[in-house]
């Protein structure tokens, strides 16, 4: 993986964690709710809570709109799809620890708290650190 590459894995992580910090902001079952529960377009307006995928998803996308001409965001899907990539193979490798065979299905899981998805995103964080 490229240095800069590596970089916006990790802020794309750190961004999604923080899009989920707080209770309310985290879900299972559908990458995005709204306000009242329903399922929300990812990158919606409405959407206001997220599972670990979703908020994956919902950061690298601001992340790299932010970069791009917002009427060209195509420009940014190769990088989009890149660091999307290696955040969710890294949280992964993070479920299969856990005996899970995919992050989505940690996440919502029943077991699965708020706080495990927390510490998760902190491991493959962790795990990406270590790879520099």
């Amino acid at each position: 993986m490229s240095a800069q590459l590596l970089k916006d894995t990790l802020e794309v992580l750190v961004r999604a964690k923080a899009r989920i910090q707080n209770p309310s902001q985290w879900t299972k079952g559908h990458f995005a709710r709204s306000e009242d529960g329903a399922y929300a377009d990812m990158n919606g307006a409405q959407a206001v809570c997220f599972c670990g995928i979703g908020a994956v998803y919902r950061s690298s996308f601001d992340l790299f709109r932010s970069r791009a001409d917002p009427q060209l965001c195509v420009d940014a899907l190769p990088l989009i799809t890149a660091a999307d990539d290696e955040a969710l193979i890294a949280l992964g490798e993070v479920a299969h620890r856990r005996g899970f065979p995919t992050f989505s299905q940690f996440n919502d899981a029943d077991a699965t708290t708020h706080a495990d998805v927390l510490e998760a995103f902190d491991e493959a964080i962790a795990l990406l650190e270590a790879s520099q």
